[in-house]
């Protein structure tokens, strides 16, 4: 892997999980489940963002069984807030110039199109993947300017990501990052229990 610059990594894993009605970050990860011993799923996701090598790695969420002591675990400053909430409250506390941010319930991401879309940032700038209609803000990279955009829409009720990459990209923050055929396969997510195919 090429050297990337210095930046952050948040696993975002705030969510109440309604949808799913258990834990997503407690099942076990993809190709796990038939063994003795699963491999929850935060600690494959935290995995991935770890063997890029970031500065500095947070979770955004409560602590769990099992987290390391190593990683900070950092709570929303507003509560119910959704995804925004979360990548708000770790660009508060970031200390580098990005932060790539993973979501908890993209379980097959890689660290390969991680890496790119790092070295995709140019200075001051962070890197959104883009589909065909639509963002998809939850594998991404934020500069960390984008604090106050974020804490903004957080104070207006504005918390559609959409939105704020919009916003982002208006006042030059993110560019898009073009998504290969072969990358769409990576933004499946886990939602509800048939997302897992049981």
């Amino acid at each position: 892997m090429r050297m990337l610059p210095v930046f952050s990594a948040v696993l975002l894993a705030g969510g109440a999980s309604r949808r799913m009605g258990v834990d997503k970050a407690l099942l076990p990860a993809p190709g796990s489940r038939a063994s003795s011993q699963p491999v929850p799923l935060w600690r494959r996701q935290l995995q991935t963002l770890q063997a890029l090598g970031p500065a500095e790695i947070f979770i955004s969420g409560p602590q769990r069984p099992g987290f390391p002591a190593t990683v900070r675990c950092v709570a929303d400053r507003l509560p119910s807030r959704g995804p925004l909430g979360g990548l708000a409250a770790c660009l508060d506390q970031v200390t580098t110039p990005w932060l790539l941010l993973l979501a908890i319930d993209l379980p097959f991401m890689e660290t390969e199109f991680l890496a790119r879309l790092i070295g995709a940032c140019t200075p001051g700038r962070g890197a959104v993947p883009r589909g065909p209609t639509r963002y998809e803000p939850l594998a991404a990279v934020y500069p960390r300017a984008a604090a106050q955009i974020a804490n903004a829409a957080l104070d207006a009720g504005q918390l559609r990501l959409q939105r704020f990459v919009d916003d982002l990209a208006r006042a030059a923050l993110v560019e898009p990052y073009p998504l290969r055929a072969g990358d769409l396969r990576l933004f499946q997510n886990w939602n509800t229990i048939h997302d897992l195919g049981i």
